[in-house]
C-alpha cells in the first residue's frame, strides 16, 4: 500500500513538472502593451512660467532626437545604506569602494531588467544608441513623431526671452512592467544644455597675460613668473583682496605656499573625473606642460573617455585646457580622466561613464 502511495504522488510530481516544463513563458507583449501609468517629474517647470511662450515648430516630425533612460536600481534602501557605510568613519566598510559594474550586480539593475527595457524600446522603434556597462543608462534615439507616439507625449518648441527649447507638456508614459526598472527618461526637452564659463576664461588668461609677463620681465625677477593657477582662483573668485587683480604677483604660486591642511597633499594614487562637452588638442596641452615648467612625464597621467562619439576641439576647448591644467598644478601626483561629449549627449550618460 505505501508503495501504490509513493507511486502515484511520484506519478502526480511528474505530471506537474511536466506541465511547468511546457508552459510557455510570459509573453513581452503582456509588459510591453499594458495599461500604461506616467513616470512623475518629466515635465520642465519653465513650462509653467508665465513668459513661456509656444511658437511655431522648429523641428519636424522626422527630426531624430536621442533619449537616455536611467534605470532604476532593484535594492534602492540596500545601495543608501552601502553608500552610509562607505562613508563614515565608524563604519567597518568605511572607504571599501566598489565598481559602478559592482554595484549593479549587487543592487541593481540586473542583466535581465537592463534587456527588457533594451527590448521595449526596440519594439517601439527606437534604435540602440549606447549602452553602459553597469546597466544604469541606456540611450536611444528615433524620430520626433516616434517618441510622441511611444511615450504618449506631446513635444512643443518653446521661447523664454529670446531662449528657444523643445519640451514635452506632459510626463511621458510606459508600461507599468516598464515603469518598474525606469528611473528617469531624458532628452525630451533641451532646456537644459552646458554653457562655458566664457567671463572667467577671459579673466584668467588676461589675467596671467599681464600679471605673468610684468612679474617676468620685471626688475630682479627671475624666471619663476605668476602661475596661472592663481589667476583662474583669482577670475572664478571674482577678485582679489585689492579687489583689481590676484593678490600675490611676486610668488611662484600663493596657492601652493599657503599654510592648509592639505598642504603636503599630492592627490597620488586618486583619480580626478572632468566632464566636458567640448575638448583640448594634445598638442596645446604639452605646450603648456612645457611653458609652466611640469614634466614631460606629467602628460602619461591624463587620459579621456570619449562617451557618444566624443566631442571634436571647438570654440570652448580653452575652458577644457584650463580644467585639465588647475588638477595638473595642484594634484602632480593624481591620474586625470577628461570625459568629452558632444552636446547631445545627455548629463546622465556622461556622468555614469
Amino acid at each position: 500500500m505505501a508503495n501504490l502511495i509513493f507511486l502515484l504522488v511520484w506519478a502526480g510530481a511528474l505530471v506537474i513538472a511536466g506541465a511547468a516544463a511546457g508552459a510557455p513563458p510570459p509573453s513581452p507583449t503582456t509588459i510591453f502593451d499594458g495599461a500604461t501609468i506616467a513616470l512623475p517629474g518629466h515635465t520642465p517647470g519653465a513650462l509653467g512660467d508665465s513668459r513661456a511662450v509656444r511658437v511655431k515648430s522648429l523641428s519636424a516630425a522626422s527630426d531624430v532626437l536621442a533619449l537616455t533612460v536611467v534605470l532604476r536600481r532593484f535594492d534602492p534602501q540596500g545601495f543608501d545604506d552601502f553608500l552610509r557605510d562607505v562613508y563614515e568613519p565608524a563604519s567597518p566598510n568605511f572607504r571599501k569602494y566598489l565598481s559602478s559594474r559592482a554595484l549593479s550586480d549587487r543592487f541593481g539593475p540586473s542583466a535581465d531588467d537592463y534587456e527588457v527595457v533594451k527590448s521595449y524600446f526596440a519594439q517601439k522603434g527606437f534604435a540602440l544608441r549606447e549602452e553602459s556597462a553597469n546597466r544604469m543608462t541606456l540611450t536611444v534615439e528615433s524620430s520626433r513623431a516616434t517618441v510622441e507616439r511611444a511615450l504618449r507625449v506631446s513635444i512643443g518648441d518653446y521661447r523664454i526671452e529670446g531662449k528657444s527649447f523643445r519640451a514635452n507638456s506632459s510626463d511621458p508614459q510606459v508600461p507599468q512592467g516598464i515603469a518598474d526598472h525606469v528611473e528617469a527618461i531624458m532628452g525630451l526637452s533641451n532646456l537644459a544644455v552646458p554653457e562655458p564659463s566664457r567671463f572667467a576664461i577671459i579673466r584668467a588668461y588676461l589675467c596671467y597675460a599681464v600679471y605673468g609677463t610684468l612679474n617676468f620681465i620685471g626688475a630682479g625677477q627671475s624666471v619663476q613668473f605668476f602661475r596661472i593657477d592663481d589667476c583662474i582662483k583669482w577670475a572664478l573668485a571674482g577678485s582679489g583682496p585689492g579687489g583689481s587683480g590676484p593678490s600675490d604677483t611676486t610668488s611662484t604660486s600663493s596657492l601652493q605656499t599657503a599654510t592648509v591642511p592639505w598642504q603636503s597633499a599630492t592627490g597620488a594614487g586618486q583619480t580626478i573625473g572632468i566632464v566636458a562637452f567640448d575638448n583640448y588638442l594634445a598638442s596645446d596641452l604639452a605646450d603648456n606642460v612645457s611653458i609652466y615648467g611640469m614634466p614631460a612625464s606629467r602628460l602619461s597621467q591624463v587620459s579621456q573617455v570619449h562617451v557618444a562619439g566624443g566631442a571634436a576641439p571647438g570654440a570652448n576647448q580653452l575652458e577644457v585646457l584650463l580644467d585639465v591644467l588647475l588638477p595638473m598644478y595642484l594634484a602632480p601626483g593624481a591620474s586625470i580622466v577628461v570625459h568629452d561629449a558632444p552636446l547631445t549627449a545627455s548629463f546622465q550618460s556622461i556622468f555614469n561613464s
